[in-house]
């Protein structure tokens, strides 16, 4: 007996607890009873056609039987149960009560004798399909009851089985919904007069709808796209329609909403409003009317969630364009000079703090500032108002000239003008772009009948080497100007030598001395991998300096220091050792890989380099080819001769050899090809532009084809994200290193970032990027 009570308890609940069941608005309470109920039927019918079985147990039975008879009566839920013939087996008192009939008047009966023909037709359809799917089912439709009424009805049903497993039955219990469909016909009802309150509103209302529904358990972006797909304007009022130059509603129903965004704006707004739980409140977007003018909306949007899915969304739409513009034309005059037009002073500190923040170990950004000689005499003997129309015309040739090449300009105030460049590869370049510059005022200017020919003066300072805040590169770049008045100069760049209001400059070269004396110079690993096996090619050694009171300083800010004096060789030397000494550590680990150490132009030209470096790999016991040195081109060019005799040597121990940041100097390929080179390091100048600039790409490529045509290998520094790494890939690159591939780490983290990398991928640990 408890055997068969735990069985059919177990098959209710699995039953009860079915997904058919969510939605129905069945209480917990009721779904208690029935599961009750429905156990106790289970046990009913089994004792029922089990009876003549058990004959020496018929008392029992029998009292058993009334017992879960009594206890389906109890449920108020209206219960049946039926053989496969449709013949009604049982049923409780609710069900009784419901079709106002006795149970006598019920049991041993088909549907066709109980209910009215067309509703008994339904039944046994509905029947069929259960006995065919021998699982469960849900439907809604009309019952006659007692009252003569017929009653909106939810039908309930699951098959049950005998004990050999065999499908024995059905059974069934009747939710009456007829109250809550009179609430829904009431709501239908009122519906004229929201209807009538959306149409007279000022404000854009609308229902869309999403076809088909979108599940929130998909995946961000699939949501994105299927939203921007499927999403309709269902309905809406006339002031909707007007927004976007429409004269009434209907003109826009059935339109898609992406047709008046940007497609990458959409996406943003729908990952936002995906992510806040499908609503969006008092946010603005750029869209755009039938006619493609320009608007901007206030919206408000939120997605009703049904059976977990997203089917429809409500919004509102407030036109802003006019307060839009307005907030534009404060903005614009706060940022710009009202006489040229040009950027101010504020808007150029705001884009030098940009830039300064997007420096890496090897970018520089330049800050040009110009001021027009004897421009007094012009107000003086022509008036202000001739001075503002010089002002203005050298404002526009000069921006003509820099909109060609990439510079942003900005007029500081009176005849002081500023400049910043951000494609900067050496000194040439700046003194390239000083002299296009000055060249806008070889020819007169025709102010009021009247040529006037006048001169600047240019000032240039660098980030990182001469500061890395805007108000220390405009105080630079100020001194270089001054003095460029002072020697009679065109331009000059500035020169901390020249500078006599840093003495921070001795204090950090003093620091710096102690550092490397004191070996307190830390060393960064930054990884490179092959492209083509997708494995980790090698590290490249950058040093830091954890200084004391400036924190952690990179490269570009001590490293011009170091080069003034000696300091840049022992500073060399000593990265070169930390270097094979780490070889030696991660060798001493079982990790076999390599590392490239920058080798300074000063070093290069030291005869006892050689010989330094071979000590070091022999102290340590280091396979001298898993070290590489990287020369940059400016340091073979001052005596060729000389490093091509030292770099045979270095090259004669097995080392490997690179030119680093290639592009950027002016080495012939004669002399490329007499130098005992392995690999070409492409300078992240061009590799950084090359997915935006055709003429950089093709720089990249044709590098490419030039490096491995004198069998070298080709290493692009640089790499920031996917699409230039597999640009790189397609274009046979060979190795590749950067930010998106890897940051500089100290040793630990990169000997736990190759772990990571063998866990992930065994044996191909770039095979993630």
């Amino acid at each position: 007996m408890s055997v068969i009570l735990l069985t059919a308890t177990t098959g209710t609940s699995a039953f009860l607890n079915s997904s058919a069941f969510d939605g129905t608005g069945i209480s917990p309470v009721s779904l208690f009873i029935d599961s009750v109920a429905v156990s106790a039927i289970f046990l009913l019918v089994y004792f029922i056609r089990s009876r003549s079985k058990i004959s020496a147990r018929e008392k029992q039975a029998k009292e058993a039987v009334l017992s879960l008879q009594n206890i389906i009566d109890a449920v108020p839920v209206p219960l049946f149960y039926k053989d496969l013939q449709g013949r009604y087996l049982g049923c409780n008192r609710a069900f009784e009560e419901v079709l106002g009939k006795y149970r006598a008047e019920i049991v041993g009966k088909t549907v066709y004798e109980v209910a009215p023909s067309d509703l008994a037709e339904v039944y046994h359809k509905a029947d069929l399909e259960l006995i065919i799917s021998q699982g469960q089912q849900i439907y809604e439709t009309k019952v006659l009851f007692g009252d003569g009424v017929r009653h909106d009805i939810i039908f309930h049903k699951a098959v049950f089985r005998d004990t050999s497993g065999d499908v024995s039955g059905m059974v069934g219990s009747m939710l009456d919904i007829s109250e809550q469909k009179q609430t829904e016909n009431n709501l239908l009802q009122s519906e004229d007069r929201y209807r009538a309150f959306i149409a007279i509103s000022t404000e854009g209302i609308w229902r869309g709808e999403v076809n088909p529904p979108i599940p929130v358990t998909m995946l961000l972006d699939g949501q994105v796209a299927a939203f921007i797909d499927n999403l309709c304007i269902a309905e809406c009022n006339d002031a909707l329609a007007r927004i976007y130059g429409f004269s009434a509603a209907a003109d826009i129903v059935g339109r898609r909403t992406r047709e008046f965004y940007d497609l990458e704006q959409v996406q943003e707004v729908l990952e936002k409003f995906v992510s806040s739980g499908y609503s969006l409140h008092d946010y603005e977007t750029r869209q755009y009317d039938r006619f493609g003018h320009e608007i901007w909306i206030s919206s408000t949007l939120v997605g009703v969630v049904e059976d977990g899915q997203v089917s429809r969304l409500w919004g509102t739409r407030r036109d802003i364009t006019d307060k839009k513009r307005q907030l534009e034309a404060l903005e614009y005059q706060a940022n710009h000079d009202s006489l040229t037009g040009l950027p101010n002073r504020y808007y150029l500190k705001q884009r030098l703090e940009m830039h300064l923040e997007m420096l890496d170990d090897h970018g520089q950004v330049a800050l040009f500032m110009l001021d027009l000689d004897r421009f007094k005499e012009v107000n003086d003997t022509l008036s202000h108002h001739a001075g503002d129309l010089l002002l203005i015309e050298f404002a526009k040739r000069l921006q003509q000239v820099l909109s060609g090449v990439g510079g942003e300009i900005a007029r500081l105030g009176g005849d002081e003008f500023a400049i910043i460049y951000t494609r900067v590869r050496n000194e040439r370049d700046l003194f390239w772009l000083a002299e296009l510059m000055l060249r806008t005022m070889q020819s007169p200017f025709d102010i009021e009948n009247i040529k006037v020919e006048i001169e600047a003066s240019l000032g240039i300072a660098v980030a990182p080497a001469h500061g890395t805040t805007p108000a220390s590169l405009l105080r630079c770049a100020d001194v270089a100007m001054y003095r460029a008045k002072k020697e009679m100069k065109r331009y000059c760049l500035y020169s901390p030598e020249d500078d006599p209001y840093t003495p921070e400059r001795l204090a950090l070269m003093n620091d710096l001395g102690r550092a490397i004396r004191a070996g307190q110079l830390d060393i960064h690993f930054q990884p490179k991998i092959n492209l083509a096996k997708g494995s980790l090619a090698g590290f490249e050694a950058l040093v830091r300096w954890n200084h004391p009171e400036r924190g952690l300083l990179m490269p570009a800010e001590f490293i011009p220091y170091a080069e003034i004096g000696e300091m840049i060789v022992p500073l060399t030397y000593q990265v070169i050792e930390k270097a094979i000494r780490q070889l030696k550590l991660w060798n001493d680990e079982g990790i076999q890989t390599s590392i490239a150490c920058n080798l300074s132009t000063r070093l290069l030209m030291d005869e006892d380099l050689s010989y330094h470096i071979e000590a070091f790999l022999s102290n340590y016991k280091v396979d001298p080819s898993s070290l590489e040195l990287e020369i940059t081109e400016t340091a073979l060019i001052s005596e060729p001769e000389r490093a091509r005799e030292i770099l045979n040597r270095i090259s004669g121990m097995g080392i490997r050899l690179s030119i680093d940041d290639f592009g950027t100097g002016y080495s012939s390929l004669a002399l490329l090809k007499s130098l005992p080179l392995n690999a070409l390091k492409i300078d992240l100048l061009f590799i950084s532009q090359m997915l935006r600039s055709e003429q950089d790409a093709i720089i990249v490529s044709s590098t490419i084809n030039l490096a491995h045509n004198l069998g070298l290998k080709v290493v692009a520094e640089g790499v920031e994200c996917r699409e230039t790494l597999e640009k790189l890939r397609e274009l046979g690159c060979d190795e590749a290193q950067g930010y998106f591939i890897g940051l500089p780490m100290c040793a630990e983290v990169a000997g736990q970032w190759m772990e990571r990398q063998e866990l992930t991928h065994p044996g191909n640990e770039g095979e993630n990027v």
